[in-house]
């Protein structure tokens, strides 16, 4: 029995030194591992420290064995632990809990992993992440095709959404300087919230950088700056500045390649710096946007350059077709004009022989106007925008006599077809018993007034009041024409005047403004329109007046001395007419029908002058010209005929003709035109 108690006491004797060796080298091993360890008893004491456990927390042990852990042990939990230490900085440890026994009791074991590096890591990836994804939005917000303001409030939202940033302001520089000046003056293109740039006054539109260090620097620097909110550029919107919460700016130039094309305003609330890191990002925000913005510049060059280009082709097209009916005037010129010439050469025989009653009188003179008219706008269709010919015949011009003679053959659109309709429209004459001549063509000058007047007379299709009025203004001679009806929107005023532009629909040509247009210009005079949508139209016309030198000129008697004339022309009531208004003057009168006629008339007789026509059959008006040349070199020849204004303005004139004279032709033109022609060839004699 003695000998089993003392085998027992001995058995417990080994268990007991095991335990302790055990006990030794659990210690041993839980003081040599790198991992924190914590014993903590029931009662949350500290019971034992190991040394990284004491590194960790930043104390020695005789600082935490016997006092409170601070946070909750359960077994059996995996926890991460933010521990901030007062000398070496805070880490952050994962905390694993298990239940154990220590010194005989129930206690917890609290394995601590310093994992800072780790949770560093994964809040660079986190941020670069973060990056990433901000960038993304931007550059897919850059990339929208859309207006600048647009755009740019586009990725400002971005940036605020994405938490980055709790305000901001997109500036821009004015397209096409240089970047050393385009900088000085950015404008407010964009703002969020909306505060921040609605409205924009003069003051704060534009960002001043000789008042913005932080805006100087970052365009200096070509790198993004920030500071805190005292620092923001002083002529950002007074909702923005006024606001306390604003403590920190940021300023990132928009780059596009080499220029600067605007600059970032970001702003935050909080006191939370803009790092290198956000900063650095910036940068690269301010390159895709700035590279955007530089695109959309392009892009809108572009398509000013399309819209310039399809201007040019509207143009162009238009020429071509101003070309197409100069050539169709030209192809039935000659027949208008021959059948004008009986009609304006008699009418103006009737006036000069007798004394008439004042209303034939004024019918005959009436007759010649609209043929003298109408042969001016036969020869215009294919010029509205030629240069003057310096051989037109450039006349004082009496505009009073001109107006009124406007108001009176427009009268059956103005009075006879409104009233037809029930319609009334008032025509007023304002204008004074004489005004200061002006030096033109008459009939151009009458069509241009008539074909006002008609335009006015369709902007009032409900009647209305035309006033017609007139007054000196030096050097000016000015007409004004005023209707009371529908006016003209901005748009329709600006192409007006353009060749074939109309508002009238189905019932408009879009030639009777551009033809006014083109006798002001040929005039050296100016028009001007004054209207507004709803409250009439005022056409103004300033013509240069005539200096006295001209109207002395034009009051001299045309002097021709009695002359052989041999006149060949295949119309019969032209050559009658010829005849008649020539005897007149005293001339001795030979008309031939045709040109093979007038060669054997020439060649019978002996003549001081001969006068042809050009289109002729079997023998024209060249080989006339040249035949008579041949027999008698200084016999002057004159062509007279419906392409006049086109060979002279062409340049086209025959050989063997010494002067060009258009149909029709009124009876003191071709005393002018063998004024001309003798005059020279008794100089030539001498």
């Amino acid at each position: 029995m003695a000998e089993s108690l003392s085998d027992l006491q001995l058995l417990l004797e080994q268990s007991s030194r095991d335990l302790l060796a055990s006990e030794a080298r659990f210690r041993n091993i839980i003081e040599r591992t790198v991992d924190g360890v914590l014993i903590v008893d029931r009662q949350g004491l500290v019971r034992f420290v190991n040394p990284a456990a004491q590194s960790l927390f930043g104390r020695p042990a005789a600082e935490m064995l016997g006092g409170m852990l601070g946070f909750p042990v359960v077994a059996g939990e995996t926890t991460e632990l933010d521990i901030v230490r007062t000398s070496a900085g805070a880490v952050v440890a994962e905390v694993r809990v298990v239940e154990t026994e220590w010194e005989g009791e129930t206690a917890y074991l609290a394995s601590l992993r310093d994992v800072t590096e780790r949770e560093q890591a994964f809040k660079e990836l986190a941020r670069r992440a973060s990056e990433m994804e901000l960038l993304h939005r931007v550059s897919k917000a850059a990339m929208v095709r859309l207006d600048h303001e647009s755009m740019l409030r586009l990725v400002l939202n971005e940036i605020i959404q994405s938490g980055f940033a709790c305000g901001g302001g997109a500036y821009l520089c004015e397209p096409g300087l240089e970047t050393g000046t385009a900088i000085d003056r950015m404008e407010l293109r964009a703002g969020l919230p909306p505060g921040y740039s609605s409205p924009p006054t003069e003051a704060s539109q534009y960002l001043q950088l000789a008042a913005s260090p932080l805006a100087a620097a970052a365009v200096r620097d070509r790198h993004a700056v920030a500071g805190p909110g005292a620092d923001a550029p002083a002529s950002q919107p007074e909702a923005l500045i006024q606001e306390p919460a604003v403590e920190q700016v940021a300023a990132v130039p928009l780059l596009a390649g080499e220029s600067i094309v605007g600059l970032l305003s970001l702003t935050r609330k909080e006191r939370r710096p803009f790092t290198p890191e956000d900063l650095r990002l910036l940068d690269l925000v301010g390159t895709e946007v700035g590279v955007a913005v530089h695109n959309l510049q392009l892009y809108d060059g572009l398509q000013q350059a399309n819209r310039e280009l399809r201007q040019v082709q509207e143009m162009m097209f238009q020429e071509e077709r101003l070309r197409a009916l100069g050539q169709m005037a030209s192809g039935i010129a000659h027949d208008i004009n021959n059948a004008l010439s009986p009609i304006l050469g008699f009418a103006e025989l009737l006036l000069h022989e007798g004394e008439w009653e004042p209303k034939t009188k004024r019918h005959l003179e009436m007759i010649a106007t609209s043929a003298r008219d109408i042969a001016v706008v036969v020869d215009r269709l294919r010029e509205f925008y030629r240069g003057r010919d310096k051989q037109d015949p450039l006349r004082p011009v009496d505009l009073v006599r001109v107006a009124a003679d406007a108001v009176e053959l427009t009268r059956p659109r103005w009075r006879d077809m409104p009233q037809e309709q029930g319609l009334v429209i008032q025509v007023r004459d304002e204008l004074p018993e004489e005004l200061p001549p002006v030096l033109g063509v008459e009939a151009e000058l009458r069509q241009a007034l008539a074909n006002l007047l008609l335009n006015a007379v369709d902007a009032m299709p409900q009647g209305g009041e035309l006033t017609v009025r007139g007054y000196a203004q030096e050097p000016w001679v000015v007409l004004e024409v005023t209707d009371t009806g529908t006016g003209m929107t901005d748009e329709v005023r600006r192409r007006c005047l353009e060749p074939f532009f109309t508002s009238k629909g189905e019932r408009g040509t879009g030639m009777g403004l551009s033809v006014v247009f083109g006798v002001i210009n040929r005039h050296e005079g100016e028009i001007d329109i004054r209207t507004a949508l709803g409250h009439g139209t005022t056409f103004v016309l300033r013509l240069p007046a005539a200096k006295n030198g001209f109207l002395e000129e034009e009051c001299q008697p045309i002097r021709v001395r009695p002359a052989r004339l041999l006149c060949v022309d295949d119309e019969p009531l032209l050559r009658e007419f010829l005849q008649d208004a020539l005897t007149q003057f005293g001339h001795t009168v030979t008309v031939a029908d045709g040109g093979q006629a007038g060669m054997a008339a020439f060649a019978a007789g002996q003549f001081d002058a001969v006068i042809t026509d050009l289109g002729m059959p079997e023998v024209d008006g060249r080989t006339v010209a040249l035949g008579v040349k041949a027999r008698s070199p200084e016999t002057p020849v004159i062509l007279l005929t419906g392409w006049g204004t086109r060979l002279r303005v062409e340049g086209d004139i025959p050989e063997g003709v010494d002067l060009v004279l258009a149909k029709p032709a009124t009876s003191r033109q071709l005393q002018m035109a063998l004024a001309e022609v003798l005059t020279a060839k008794t100089g030539a004699a001498k």
